[in-house]
């Protein structure tokens, strides 16, 4: 059976994750015949019909174990551009300081094992893009999945049908490449001939979520077939995940095995740190331990074995896999890599012991003639080797004669080459020497590492940059313009079309990155605004309570209370129309009855009054003897100079025409309520520009107060002169209605000016207070604008999406149904039980579906959290969740949604509820926006040591971050406060804190300093209780002599680029937040952070007892995270406590009420 490899290329957008199209892709092998391996090119045409505008997709590309990736290029204006090679860390800086500058960039790196992730910009709407990669290996096999829809094209170099496997001979050839000549020659492998059968297994089982599936029946069945040729051999079962477990109680039959094998659960991420302490827990009882697992960490964790153990065998037989930990697992304890059956376990390791060349002696000591070989030939050598046998690679140089010997058992072989007669290979194939070369002196070192015990990463990391190959230590970084090199130290490649400027702007000189860029260390200018900070915090300390400060307070205090009374009675009172318009009867009258009323109203009032109440019935409203004009609802226009109708033939009730009067008064005025609010709502702007001078709007309110008791004497009149209509209607005597109008005018006209006197008082009253109202008002109008906005947005994105999701959710449909058809003919084939059949590094359950990462969809997970609330209340749960996994397991924020779920339900639930979260680790995306909230959910479960992993992981990932390094920081703070004190990690967590006050950061993280600030002056009170001295890392002139704070609240949130406000209120119900900095007993926030992670800080240096509740306003994200779903807020809080100790609590919360104050945290200060 034919191992495939789903290739896979999407666009991760704000909301989703759209599928970039693979139009062609087309293989090109050049093939070295003599020693079993390939350089295949592989060139793609892809297109972006997903997303307007240029984007950039990412192509995730497994290659078979083993294979390493070369070289990238991007055709770019009709130009090829080359990747430069460069180290992983130093490549994601330059990307994350690139994209902040708004330039194109891309980089190709090997995320886990053989999965590679290779980033193309820019992407084109509608228009075909061209990229290619170079990769070697000893199979020219192309089992790449594309799907359906791309073209496949493969073209040998030289003789068609070329190896597909290592010869079974051996041979030798020459190639031209890098500048010298390169040789490389092959030795098959010689097996040794068994030796006893082990008396003890110890079988160490991988359950973890990428497990599930993945050729378990044929698994067990090699377990039976060993056991048959040992038949004494007694198994030991321990499984392991994120905790391990013995699963028997002692050795027992292959068949007990297999039947607690059967029997086990794959669910949650991998932990390959818990397997050095499960063989140290074995002690000698195995004499062999067999190991099944992908070798998959995705926290890149990459564990030593004890020194003393029994041979560990590793298991290789799944699509991913991270072969070179698996084999120097193998090399540093005597162990085999089994890709097929296990018996070669039952024999002795074949290993390399001797290399020797004519080489003169001088030339053997100094190396003068050039040659270079690895392994190295000058050393005695006991190199084992794998059933594909090995290859001895290097420079040729004045060498011609070259022998290689192996042991085998008691056996000892020797293979002679004759490099003077090797032949050259094709001038496409040259460069795979080279890369061999590479790639051999990697493995060197790799396992030199592995038996010394010995990191040598950086060994590694100068192999990988000098040959230009991918590896989890170096990057291929595809820059454009010649700044961009320049800017970033990076020496441009010769064949790229930028060499020439980028060599005529350097003038040859070594490229050097300049203080002062993102990441980097601060210029003297950028340490200025650390100064001042500095400067701020020992202000503060000294004089926490400024003079006048209570009174200041009482003052704010006021006006927070009047600005609640006043937004109070506004939303009563609209409130109150709105009542009152929703219960009033609007039965339109025709226009014969309108015109009749007002008819009857000029023949009993006069002119001038009809003129003033002929709006109000429909009539017309033109002063005597004017040229008439269209009434409000559609009245006819007439001239009160005319003459009177002499009678009114079907005369209106008075009581009618009175209640038809006052409902529509009542309409208009709703109708004018509304004009004014729309007029408010666009002149909110400007009202806001307006507020920022007291003074001003305060006689601008006083202004308007006044002409609302205008407004209110106005409607005094004309409701006197609606009783007059009454009196008019109901054929008063003229006399009488005069004397009535004249008192009612009288009595309306005293009570309007005492409500304008009364008015006039209080807007001169709340003068001082109007511009701040004025200015809140305007600020919350046009937050409802933004808001209102944003849901049109989201609910127009949501109907794409769902089109989207629809058609996905047929074409998966019909895929999946295409691949179980292929499965049952493969399996039925090979006579192999269906659950054998491979699937990717994915999830799916234990039916082992493959299925892409889904993005979140905002109100989707409700529907599988009532069933798992349910549960988690009648019992069940596990029972449960795997159900709802395998429907929704390729969504990061379904495991994150139920983790907090179970955890919040009960505390006991956390190693269920750590496991769950811990899925999202198994998935093939190195996002660090997820890595983050995993990270916070497991310090909320108090999983302190996975926690810091993850942490440490995503600086890995983002190092030109400052909240990689302050979540680092907290995290190990938070470890030595409640986990027991380590100075390791304490020295740590300083040295994480001054990062960020030594380096640049973007400026959006403008004054990140301040937390950090804050942070480091804590931590060297700790320290101070712990005995430690000299701990400072700074100048003397940033430490706050004498600090000390008696309590920190710390808020920050696990999505980028969202605006997310601290409040703190205090014992005494004053509340503390962005616009009201300070309080009396001395509260003071930090700034205002709308962009990134935050974080804001409230201090406070002598706080009273009492309950301080913490609370968080969310402004809507800019973007909401594609894959954890709704935004979640981080909260630290340091109190110190009697005696000089320190207390630190910690939560997250979900927010998902977007311009709501939610409560968080709830700290108490005892008395």
């Amino acid at each position: 059976s034919v191992q495939r490899y789903p290739v896979s290329f999407h666009y991760f957008g704000e909301a989703t994750s759209l599928p970039v199209k693979i139009l062609k892709a087309s293989f090109h092998v050049c093939p070295a015949p003599t020693i079993g391996q390939n350089l295949i090119r592989l060139e793609l045409t892809v297109l972006n019909d997903c997303h307007p505008g240029d984007i950039a997709g990412k192509l995730k590309l497994p290659l078979p174990p083993g294979a390493t990736v070369c070289r990238f290029e991007f055709l770019r204006n009709e130009k090829w551009y080359p990747a430069t090679p460069v180290e992983a860390k130093k490549a994601k800086e330059v990307v994350y300081k690139e994209k902040e500058k708004g330039r194109s960039v891309a980089a190709t790196s090997q995320t886990q094992g053989n999965v590679f992730e290779i980033e193309v910009s820019p992407l084109k709407y509608q228009v075909p893009s061209q990229c290619r990669l170079w990769y070697s290996h000893s199979d020219t096999e192309v089992p790449f999945d594309f799907g359906a829809d791309t073209t496949v094209e493969v073209k040998h170099e030289g003789p068609e049908g070329a190896l597909h496997s290592p010869p079974s001979a051996p041979g030798a050839c020459l190639g031209e490449c890098f500048g010298q000549m390169h040789f490389a020659c092959y030795v098959p492998f010689s097996p040794a001939a068994a030796s006893g059968a082990p008396r003890s297994v110890a079988v160490l089982w991988d359950t973890s979520a990428s497990q599930a599936g993945d050729h378990l029946a044929l698994r067990l069945e090699r377990l039976r077939q060993l056991a048959a040729m040992c038949p004494d051999t007694r198994f030991e079962v321990w499984s392991f995940g994120i905790g391990m477990k013995k699963e028997s109680s002692g050795p027992g039959t292959v068949e007990q095995a297999i039947s607690l094998l059967g029997a086990l659960r794959y669910d949650g991420g991998t932990d390959l740190t818990l397997v050095p302490k499960i063989l140290e827990s074995l002690g000698s009882a195995p004499e062999a331990v067999m190991l099944f697992t992908d070798g998959m960490d995705n926290l890149d964790r990459r564990p030593m074995m004890p020194a003393s153990c029994p041979p560990v065998h590793c298991i290789v037989d799944q699509a991913s896999v991270n072969l070179p930990f698996l084999s120097s697992v193998c090399m540093s304890t005597g162990g085999h890599v089994l890709k097929a059956d296990y018996l070669p376990m039952l024999r002795p390791q074949t290993t390399l012991s001797g290399i020797q060349t004519d080489q003169s002696g001088e030339d053997f000591v100094m190396g003068e003639d050039g040659f270079v070989c690895c392994p190295d030939h000058r050393l005695h050598l006991q190199w084992p080797i794998g059933e594909e046998g090995v290859w001895i690679c290097g420079v040729r140089g004045g060498v011609r004669k070259l022998s290689v010997q192996l042991r085998a058992g008691k056996d000892l072989k020797e293979y002679d080459f004759d490099l003077g007669t090797a032949p050259e290979v094709a001038a496409g194939a040259a460069p795979l020497l080279g890369y061999l070369f590479a790639r051999q002196q990697y493995a060197a070192v790799e396992r030199d590492g592995a038996v010394m015990g010995m990191d040598l990463t950086k060994v590694r990391a100068d192999l990988a940059v000098k040959y230009g190959f991918c590896s989890p230590e170096s990057s291929l970084l595809m820059l454009y313009d010649p700044e961009q090199f320049v800017e970033n130290g990076i020496d441009c490649p010769k064949e790229h079309p930028a060499h020439a400027k980028w060599k005529a702007e350097t003038a040859g000189a070594s490229p050097e990155v300049k203080k002062g860029e993102i990441g980097e260390p601060k210029t003297e200018e950028q340490m200025k605004v650390v100064s001042r900070l500095a400067e701020v915090l020992k202000s503060y300390v000294q004089t926490p309570i400024p003079p006048q400060a209570s009174e200041e307070q009482r003052r704010q205090e006021e006006q927070q209370r009047r600005q609640q009374a006043s937004e109070e009675q506004r939303r009563q009172e609209e409130q109150q129309r709105r009542q009152q318009a929703s219960e009033e009867q609007r039965r339109p009258l025709g226009q014969q009855r309108r015109q009749q009323a007002s008819e009857a109203a000029a023949a009993h009032m006069g002119g001038a009054a009809a003129a003033h109440m002929a709006p109000r019935l429909g009539g017309a409203a033109t002063s005597r003897g004017a040229p008439a004009s269209p009434a409000g609802f559609g009245g006819a226009a007439t001239s009160i100079g005319a003459a009177a109708s002499p009678a009114v033939q079907t005369p209106i009730p008075p009581q009618a025409a009175a209640e038809e009067a006052a409902a529509e008064a009542s309409l208009e005025e709703a109708t004018a309520d509304r004009v004014a609010a729309a007029a408010t709502m666009e002149g909110a702007a400007s009202a806001e520009a307006a507020a920022e001078e007291e003074e001003s709007a305060a006689e601008d309110a006083v202004e308007a107060a006044l002409g609302e008791a205008a407004t209110a004497e106005a409607a005094a009149e004309a409701s006197t002169e609606e009783a007059a209509l009454d009196e008019a209607s109901a054929e008063v005597p003229a006399v009488d209605t005069a004397a009535a109008v004249r008192t009612a005018k009288a009595f309306a006209a005293e009570e309007s000016a005492a409500a304008a006197a009364a008015e006039r008082e209080e807007a001169e009253v709340f003068a001082p207070y109007c511009a701040a109202f004025v200015a809140e008002e305007a600020r919350c109008r046009m937050e409802e604008l933004h808001r209102a906005a944003e849901e049109e947005r989201c609910r127009v994105e949501e109907l794409h999406r769902a089109d989207f999701e629809d058609f996905a959710a047929e074409d998966q449909r019909q895929k999946e149904e295409a691949e179980a058809c292929e499965e049952e003919e493969v399996c039925a084939a090979f006579a192999w039980p269906e659950s054998c059949s491979s699937s990717s590094h994915g999830f799916g359950g234990a039916d082992g579906v493959v299925k892409d990462c889904e993005a979140y969809v905002a109100g989707k997970e409700q529907d599988y959290l009532r069933v798992l609330e349910d549960a988690l209340r009648s019992g069940g749960v596990e029972d449960v969740y795997v159900r709802l996994r395998k429907e929704r397991g390729s969504s990061p924020s379904f495991f994150l949604y139920s983790a907090s779920l179970v955890l919040n339900h009960s505390s006991e639930n956390a190693v269920l509820a750590s496991r769950i979260c811990s899925n999202c680790l198994e998935m093939d995306v190195q996002d660090v926006q997820m890595m983050r909230s995993v990270g916070y959910f497991l310090l909320k479960a108090d999983r302190m040591d996975f926690a810091l992993a993850v942490f440490d992981r995503v600086r890995a990932l983002a190092p030109a971050e400052p909240q990689s390094f302050l979540d680092g920081a907290l995290a190990r703070t938070l470890r030595c406060l409640r986990g027991g004190f380590q100075e390791v990690a304490f020295r740590e967590a300083i040295e994480l804190a001054t990062t960020v006050m030594n380096n640049h950061w973007a400026d959006r993280f403008a004054e990140i300093e301040w937390p950090a600030l804050v942070l480091l002056h804590m931590l060297m009170d700790i320290g101070a209780q712990q005995g430690l001295k000299d701990l400072w890392p700074l100048e003397d002139k940033f430490r706050t002599p004498d600090f000390a704070l008696g309590l920190v609240v710390w808020l920050g949130w696990d999505t980028d680029h969202t605006d997310i406000d601290l409040h703190v209120v205090e014992p005494s119900g004053h509340e503390i937040f962005y616009g009201n900095k300070h309080s009396a007993i001395g509260g003071h926030i930090s700034r205002d952070f709308t962009q990134g992670y935050g974080p804001e800080v409230y201090v406070l240096k002598a706080p009273p007892s009492g309950t301080y509740t913490v609370k968080a306003k969310y402004y809507a994200s800019h973007q909401q995270s594609t894959l954890t779903g709704a935004t979640s807020a981080v909260i630290w809080a340091l109190r110190s406590t009697a005696g000089g100790g320190a207390e630190l609590q910690f939560d997250t919360v979900r927010l998902n009420r977007n311009n709501e104050v939610m409560e968080v945290m709830k700290v108490v200060v005892p008395a």
